[in-house]
């Protein structure tokens, strides 16, 4: 989201909103998602510390707040947040996602499964709880399963998109290129540049050694994103594949380097998770943000910093410089 102008809208509440309620959980709760819905990490995280403050008991604060820190990769704060949270509210369907979610990204997929399929109870025919659940069944080995859940899905949510893409690639992974072009291009009929459901039918097509239809799917997830997931090396291979080894080799060249970058964010968030109380972690991988452009994400690490340690003159610093560069004197 762009920024407003001082004074107006949704930016002047989320600059002063906290100054006019400091002990109103319930409105510091709100301003944190406001800040939220405005890519403003460090706000939002504010807000919902000072909401948490003023109630250690308000759900939205809790739910807020356990998810900007999993974004940001803090699962050690995600979950000193949220277990005593659910102890209290066993049975709040968004902190039974959040748990979820925080066992999908670590890889217990299993976990996930059980968690997600509680909620599902709860709420049958949310996407949000949908969605985490198919991905998780699908990275548990349990496909047939998640097949199961696609179709009991189809008949009760109304934009199926996101439901055909999970199908597309269910089917893909079980070797079914067949179905899963069909499940993709109804998804992409419904949205005609999903950028995930080209990816996906590139490779469905490249199974069937349909080169130049992957390639076409390639160049156009290229042109919306050159760096989104692996497009820049399937589409140099292809391209090599086809007898253009020049741009193919200039396409894998510029794979090579955006892979170096993810390597070196990849040790860094992992730094990040491995020493959460470490204003160094927080401050380097701000400075990571920083070279890329993501000056939200590198606010919220640099206050992280500070917070932990206030003499931090590096991260006090590298505030300035991000609200400088986000164009913010907030």
């Amino acid at each position: 989201p762009g920024e407003d102008r001082a004074g107006s809208g949704s930016g002047a509440l989320c600059r002063h909103g906290s100054q006019y309620s400091p002990g109103n959980a319930s409105l510091l709760a709100a301003l944190g998602a406001c800040c939220d819905s405005r890519g403003e990490d460090d706000l939002a995280i504010d807000a919902y510390r000072k909401a948490l403050k003023a109630n250690p008991d308000n759900l939205q604060a809790i739910t807020g707040l356990t998810f900007r820190y999993l974004s940001l990769g803090w699962n050690h704060p995600a979950l000193t947040l949220l277990m005593p949270a659910l102890k209290k509210f066993p049975n709040s369907a968004p902190l039974l996602i959040l748990r979820g979610m925080i066992a999908f990204q670590t890889g217990q997929y299993g976990d996930a499964v059980n968690e997600l399929e509680t909620v599902q109870k709860l709420k049958p025919n949310d996407l949000s709880v949908l969605l985490p659940l198919i991905q998780s069944l699908e990275m548990s080995h349990q496909n047939p399963l998640a097949l199961q859940t696609i179709q009991a899905a189809m008949s009760v949510v109304p934009d199926k998109t996101e439901l055909y893409i999970q199908q597309g690639q269910v089917y893909k992974d079980m070797q079914q290129p067949d179905q899963a072009i069909k499940s993709l291009e109804s998804a992409l009929k419904l949205s005609h540049n999903n950028i995930q459901a080209q990816y996906l039918l590139g490779i469905a097509l490249r199974s069937k050694g349909d080169i130049n239809g992957a390639s076409a799917e390639w160049a156009k997830v290229y042109t919306l994103d050159p760096k989104y997931s692996h497009v820049a090396l399937l589409l140099g291979q292809a391209r090599i594949a086809q007898g253009d080894a020049v741009l193919g080799q200039k396409l894998l060249n510029e794979y090579i380097a955006q892979n170096r970058d993810f390597q070196n964010v990849q040790r860094l968030s992992l730094t990040v998770l491995n020493l959460p109380n470490s204003p160094q972690a927080h401050t380097a991988i701000a400075n990571y943000y920083m070279t890329i452009g993501s000056y939200a994400r590198a606010l919220a690490e640099y206050k992280e910093a500070l917070r932990l340690n206030s003499g931090d003159s590096s991260a006090r610093h590298g505030i300035r410089q991000a609200l400088i560069k986000a164009g913010r004197n907030y």
